[in-house]
């Protein structure tokens, strides 16, 4: 592969929009392609632009993806799901320790870690079931979900745009199981404290029963989100 070549495809790559991973931020430099963009689909864009010069056509994908590899520290999609930090630690730690005694205590730390996870599942069933019979008490679940680029149209063109993220914070109450979707843009507003915060006030205020005295929320506990001084005091006022 000549020197050319191998600049233009570092050129194309270069085109497309990166993003930091929400859940990972502060662990990694390592920058994210939009959910649906695959290798696959930007080889076959690049030989598309590639139609006039005939040295740019013969490039394989195996070459491609090999610059792909080794020039960038980027992935294909972002992460779909939330993954525990603990959890992702102690996996870390078990499969790296050649100590056998560690790796026993890793296990077992593990089991207890999982152990709690399942404790807490049930005891959010237990309430969600409190709320469906008593007339007093609401279960609220609640979490920001997957971001969403806008808009969503199949032309080339938007592939190499900087494509505006849809934010969805979803709050499902435990009587009826019907969730809510409180949706906004980026350059509107964030995703921080101040974001969910306002997201659960709106929900309170117009869909809390006024027969509700005690309400229970569900998190993840993610510290910038929802697990802060600010969500605190927003419920002193709110409740």
């Amino acid at each position: 592969m000549t020197q050319y070549v191998e600049q233009s495809i570092i050129e194309h790559i270069d085109k497309f929009p990166k993003y930091k991973s929400h859940y990972y931020r502060a662990q990694t430099d390592r920058m994210y392609l939009p959910p649906d963009m695959t290798l696959s689909k930007m080889y076959d864009l690049y030989l598309s632009d590639a139609s006039s010069d005939e040295s740019r056509k013969t490039v394989s994908f195996a070459s491609y993806k090999r610059i792909f590899c080794t020039k960038f520290n980027i992935q294909r999609k972002k992460p779909q799901k939330d993954t525990c930090n603990k959890c992702d630690l102690l996996a870390v730690k078990i499969r790296d320790t050649t100590s056998q005694e560690t790796k026993l205590n890793l296990e077992k730390e593990r089991q207890q870690h999982h152990k709690e996870a399942e404790d807490a599942r049930a005891m959010k069933k237990q309430e969600i079931a409190l709320a469906k019979t008593y007339d007093h008490i609401e279960t609220l679940t609640f979490d920001m979900e997957k971001t969403l680029p806008m808009p969503r149209i199949p032309t080339n063109v938007v592939f190499y745009k900087r494509q505006l993220w849809l934010y969805n914070c979803d709050v499902h109450p435990g009587k009826t199981g019907k969730g809510f979707c409180y949706v906004w843009v980026e350059g509107k507003a964030g995703t921080g404290a101040q974001e969910v915060g306002s997201t659960l006030r709106k929900h309170i205020s117009l869909n809390l029963d006024s027969k509700v005295k005690e309400l229970i929320l569900w998190l993840d506990s993610c510290g910038s989100q929802d697990r802060n001084i600010k969500l605190t005091l927003l419920l002193f006022v709110v409740l």
